[in-house]
């Protein structure tokens, strides 16, 4: 059975079957609509409204300085020396990380697990007079020297 006499016959069975009465209000094939991914599931979701988004002051803007959350001012100086420091990254390792490699892990930041800080503070007598104050997102010590 080729292609056309199923055609044909197809439509010669759809003429059996329809009502003679409906002839007149059967659509053309070009006017009746295809379903789309739009078409499929409820209605009522179509009517969703979505806010439109926040305008920005500027273009370029990231950020606006009142959606900082942990602004440090740190760009004044009041005169006291400011230590040397130095951050210094740790991980875990065993052997097998060491000499096989088998864990991933490379000798990057990336794969560290701890953050250290050293601060050299030679003139501090003690823990007592400094101020530590630590956030997520910074480290502020002071002292009077």
């Amino acid at each position: 059975m080729d292609l056309g006499s199923f055609a044909a016959e197809f439509q010669a069975l759809s003429k059996l079957i329809k009502d003679p009465e409906d002839a007149d209000n059967t659509p053309a094939p070009e006017s009746v609509s295809r379903p789309t991914p739009g078409t499929i599931g409820p209605k009522e979701l179509l009517n969703v409204k979505v806010a439109a988004p926040k305008a920005r002051h500027d273009a370029k803007e990231i950020w606006r300085e009142d959606e900082l959350e942990d602004a440090v001012e740190d760009d004044y100086d009041d005169g006291r020396q400011v230590p040397s420091y130095e951050f210094l990254y740790k991980q875990a390792v065993d052997t097998a990380d060491n000499f096989l490699g088998m864990s991933g892990k490379d000798p990057s930041s990336t794969c560290c697990e701890d953050l250290v800080l050293r601060v050299e503070l030679p003139e501090a007598a003690g823990a007592a007079e400094l101020d530590l104050d630590v956030k997520d997102t910074y480290l502020k010590l002071s002292s009077p020297h």
